[in-house]
């Protein structure tokens, strides 16, 4: 069976599963996620449907042997919102993007049944449709690392992502989609108009989902390939790059890190900031979220932050997917490339790290922290598929072969195994 279907079926019942098995609301910010959506058509409803009053509308108090309460489940999904009462205004911006799949899903939930859980349920539906069909896609077509893509997609910690509200849905769909797109690139050595296109279409996304993504472009400075099509006139230009490549590389380096350092000194000062920055990725005894939501989130901790999956069990994962990285004989790269690849995962959790230390920190522990708080493992997931480009540098160095049946059962097995742990894990904490 080829891969991408196997990622299909594996796809429609995990993911299926999660959508009605994770409670509603229990996702980490899926209120929040609930009302940006909600608002692309309906900003003016606050007074009647104010998602973000909805957070511990369906929970147990604790100390319980349940976090959920059935009775207010039920309310939650059978007593219906008065929708005569809510007018509606178009109110649709670019990072509205991120959403539109959650609100396409909440508007037919309307339509069918207008209770909160039944229009949260339809967001959660449609927004794993719009995931499981694009990555299908993009395993379809990508040329190398198939098994790769598809391993990482169904990792815990996505299956939970995908059937939820949240935006990391067309965060994930975006990573994956240049990554597909970067590695056909590696195999073919060729770009014409038809490749424009689909860059310029995945660098809106990149950018519309987070920002922090428009990063992953800069890679393609350090690819050699060659221009086709309408395009052939700019290789000249292009070979002249490629030729002078590191003198006009590490002159860019030098002035983004001089007002990169510049900023950074007018706001916290260098020194704090490579301290904050050891602090957070080091040091557990000031981040107490290192060894939990920041790492082990990156594989499964779910729920609202409340159940991590067992580090074991991380482990197990790590060894398949490292597996994976290198039994693919069919890819390989000078080592130039798959470095600079490589890069991709320490580059994104820093930049992550860093936005998060501006923008979010200040708001919970102040000015001039010492570490930053807000960053979740799960933003750094999707980057684990850039691992594959690195390790194709190092294939000849390294001998690992499967045999293709065993390496199918090998990640069918591991991935029906993380979501048993998974659907336990819930039950316990949650329904029994």
């Amino acid at each position: 069976m080829k891969i991408e279907k196997i990622f299909l079926y594996l796809a429609i019942c995990m993911i299926g599963i999660s959508v009605f098995f994770m409670p509603a609301t229990e996702v980490p910010d899926e209120v929040k996620h609930a009302d940006i959506a909600w608002h692309i058509l309906y900003p003016d409803s606050d007074h009647i449907m104010d998602w973000e009053a909805k957070n511990d509308i369906i929970n147990n108090p604790q100390p319980a042997d349940a976090d959920v309460n059935w009775s207010l489940f039920q309310q939650f999904f059978v007593e219906k919102i008065d929708t005569e009462q809510i007018s509606s205004r178009f109110n649709f911006e670019l990072k509205s993007i991120s959403y539109l799949p959650q609100f396409i899903g909440m508007y037919i939930g309307k339509l069918i049944y207008p209770s909160l859980g039944v229009i949260l349920t339809f967001g959660r539906l449609v927004n794993a449709a719009v995931y499981i069909i694009a990555i299908f896609y993009f395993i379809k077509y990508i040329r190398s690392g198939k098994e790769v893509l598809l391993f990482v997609s169904l990792l815990p910690m996505m299956i939970q992502q995908a059937g939820s509200l949240s935006y990391d849905v067309l965060n994930h769909v975006a990573v994956a989609g240049f990554f597909t797109f970067i590695i056909n690139l590696l195999d073919r050595r060729t770009f014409g108009m038809k490749h424009l296109l689909q860059l310029l279409a995945i660098a809106i996304l990149l950018a519309v989902v987070k920002l922090n993504n428009i990063f992953l472009l800069a890679v393609l400075a350090f690819v050699n390939f060659e221009y086709i099509d309408r395009l052939t006139l700019l290789n000249p230009f292009l070979k002249w790059f490629q030729k002078h490549r590191l003198v006009v590389l590490s002159l860019l380096s030098f002035l983004v890190a001089v007002v990169a350092g510049v900023y950074i000194h007018q706001t916290v000062g260098v020194k704090q900031f490579v301290a904050m920055m050891f602090n957070t990725l080091m040091n557990n005894n000031l981040n107490g979220a290192l060894n939990t939501f920041l790492t082990t989130g990156i594989f499964g901790y779910f729920g609202w932050l409340t159940i991590p999956l067992p580090l074991w069990v991380v482990f197990f994962d790590i060894f398949v997917l490292t597996l994976l990285l290198f039994v693919d004989k069919s890819f390989e790269l000078p080592k130039s490339e798959a470095i600079v690849l490589g890069m991709v995962f320490p580059v994104q959790v820093a930049i992550i790290i860093a936005i998060m230390y501006f923008l979010w920190t200040p708001q919970i522990l102040g000015e001039n922290a010492s570490i930053s708080v807000g960053t979740q493992g799960r933003y750094f997931t999707p980057f684990l598929l850039y691992l594959y480009p690195l390790c194709a540098g190092w294939k000849k160095n390294i001998n690992i072969d499967i045999v293709e049946k065993t390496k199918v059962n090998l990640i069918v097995g591991t991935l029906a195994f993380n979501f048993i742990v998974y659907l336990i894990l819930i039950g316990v904490y949650y329904w029994f």
